[in-house]
């Protein structure tokens, strides 16, 4: 909770007074799949997720017009720790997945880009897990 919401919330009060000034904020938080329900390996990990969703959503409403806040939520990403799992495994992600493969990292930054380039969104936690979730 310290680094997830805590750290989350220090930073967005500390960054709140410049943003506003420029009146073109962007706060783009990272949250994970984890806080959308509670599955996974650790119970106090996906619990902090939802309360960085939710912390989102609130910042959201607070800080606009001038800071949009938005989150990124990946899943399982194509990185060393996911090649590290068994080959079973991550094919079994992939065939239950709708798009039938597994996000990259820069899925997450293509999708932050979007994030920081948008006029129209504020309170989003955007999902990135190739439909695993649904």
């Amino acid at each position: 909770m310290n680094v997830n919401v805590k750290g989350i919330w220090l930073i967005a009060k500390a960054a709140a007074p410049y943003l506003k000034a420029h009146k073109k904020g962007r706060l783009i938080i990272t949250s994970s799949i984890a806080g959308n329900r509670p599955t996974g390996s650790s119970l106090p990990y996906s619990v902090s997720k939802a309360a960085v969703n939710h912390l989102t959503k609130g910042l959201a409403k607070a800080l606009g017009p001038e800071i949009l806040v938005n989150a990124i939520a990946p899943g399982i990403l194509d990185t060393r720790w996911t090649r590290g799992h068994s080959d079973s495994t991550v094919q079994q992600f992939i065939k239950n997945s709708p798009l039938h493969k597994i996000p990259t990292v820069t899925d997450c930054v293509k999708q932050v880009h979007t994030l920081v380039e948008t006029d129209t969104m504020t309170g989003t936690i955007a999902t990135i897990d190739s439909g695993a979730s649904l």
